[in-house]
Parts: C-alpha cells; structure tokens; sequence
C-alpha cells in the first residue's frame, strides 16, 4: 500500500483516531512515522501516533505515493491494508 493509498482509506475519520498495526495478532502503538528516499516506515512504539500528527506532518508533502510498511525488530513488513475499529478509535495497519 502506498502512503497516498492509506491517507485516501483514512480520509473521513476522525482526527483523534491512533495508528496501530497488527503483528502476530497484537495491536501494537505506531508511535513514529519516518520517510526515507524509498518509503515510508511507521515504528510501534510506547504511545500511539494521531490521524492528526500524521496529516499535519505530512499532508503538504509531494512525494506520498512512496510505499508504507511496518518496522519492527530490524524487519520490514509491507502493509495490505487497514482496520478501523470505531469503539476503540483505532485505525490498524496490517
């Protein structure tokens, strides 16, 4: 999935939902989103990151159309698609 591909999924919810991903069937906190030259790469962390960060950091950026995938434990995964849970205001990355 490109990261032009998850802003369009996530377009009509809600600013305050936090990002998520799923890895082996455990939701884990995005708390970081770092671009380099060939994609994006969102990290787990402690404290989960906003729709809001995330549009306000990368909203006027040109170059989206750069592929997103999980980073966890030196691996780089791809991500096929999201979640979105409304009762918890999660978007999850999987």
């Amino acid at each position: 999935m490109t990261f032009n591909n998850f802003l369009q999924l996530i377009d009509n919810i809600n600013q305050d939902f936090q990002i998520f991903c799923q890895i082996q069937d455990k939701n884990l906190p995005i708390s970081k989103i770092t671009v380099s030259a060939n994609d994006f790469l969102a990290i787990p962390g402690q404290k989960a990151i906003t729709k809001r960060k995330i549009i306000r950091l990368f909203n006027k950026m040109h170059n989206r159309g750069l592929s997103l995938f999980i980073f966890f434990q030196d691996k780089k995964m791809p991500v096929y698609g999201i979640q979105i849970s409304l009762e918890k205001s999660q978007i999850i990355l999987m």
